[in-house]
């Protein structure tokens, strides 16, 4: 399983966390290839709109789902709207 770790600026449903994570089931193969059923490959660095929904207790979305870069999501957000910001963490002293 591979786990994507984001952090969250804005939400429209769901958890309202700072702090995500999207889990996959790809396979990594021995030749440095890799495999999965449907899922949507993140990149490191990269923002994206992520539509996800609960499997067994875990995030997951798919190549089939409006997931995408930021600059990819022009239209998709004025659907959406303003969205809300996560609670700040507690820091502690």
């Amino acid at each position: 399983t591979k786990t994507t770790v984001f952090a969250v600026d804005r939400y429209w449903k769901g958890i309202d966390d700072g702090e995500i994570s999207i889990v996959s089931d790809e396979t990594r193969n021995s030749d440095g290839t890799r495999s999965s059923s449907d899922e949507y490959y993140f990149e490191k660095g990269k923002t994206y709109l992520v539509f996800a929904r609960m499997v067994k207790g875990f995030l997951k979305t798919s190549e089939c789902s409006f997931t995408r870069r930021d600059d990819q999501i022009e239209e998709i957000l004025p659907l959406l709207g303003e969205g809300k910001k996560p609670p700040k963490p507690e820091t502690s002293l």
